[in-house]
């Protein structure tokens, strides 16, 4: 699948996400319907490995691994959105682009809005802290008019990157000037980094 997620920052998923999200794609809609009760019911309990473990200790190991699949599947877009990192419509439209069935969102957002609270607070207590990141860069260059009526020639630069868990957008128009001291800088930073590092 070549096509970005909202849930990873408008960014392709990584190979984890689309290795669960086959097993998930497996299973039938009976089961997919059962687990993400089981979800909701367990994940605000203390002890989720206890109940986990005692709801498939008859089961076949490899059924095992397929549905923990799922459910990991299941637990990320679930904390995603009690986070509040996507909003509603935004995974109705990655359920279309990963080709789910309109019920299957159905199946998160119908329960789920009415857990959202406990979710989000477990979410929050069990998470680590957001690594911020820079996701990517896009750049163009462009003719940019000056008051005097000045043309220049310009590099348009956005960074895409996260803080603390919120997309975020920094765009800059430089000149070639600008552009050379803003290298010089990062080069210096760098420099720096690696000092400390050793």
């Amino acid at each position: 699948m070549d096509n970005s997620l909202n849930l990873f920052f408008g960014q392709k998923p990584n190979d984890d996400f689309l290795e669960d999200l086959s097993s998930f794609s497996k299973l039938k809609e009976n089961e997919i319907s059962k687990l993400i009760n089981k979800v909701i019911e367990w994940y605000t309990k203390e002890d989720i490995d206890r109940e986990w473990e005692e709801w498939t200790k008859s089961l076949p190991k490899e059924e095992i691994e397929e549905k923990k699949s799922a459910i990991r599947i299941i637990l990320f877009i679930f904390k995603e959105f009690a986070s509040e990192n996507i909003n509603e419509t935004e995974l109705k439209e990655d359920f279309e682009t990963l080709k789910l069935p309109q019920k299957y969102f159905d199946y998160f957002i119908k329960p789920l809005k009415s857990v959202k609270k406990e979710f989000r607070e477990k979410t929050l207590k069990d998470k680590k802290p957001n690594e911020n990141f820079l996701a990517s860069i896009d750049w163009r260059i462009d003719k940019k008019t000056y008051r005097d009526g000045m043309e220049k020639n310009v590099a348009i630069i956005e960074f895409i990157y996260s803080d603390k868990g919120e997309k975020k957008v920094a765009q800059f128009d430089l000149n070639l000037k600008a552009l050379k001291h803003l290298i010089s800088k990062l080069k210096q930073i760098e420099e720096e980094l690696c000092k400390i590092k050793h």
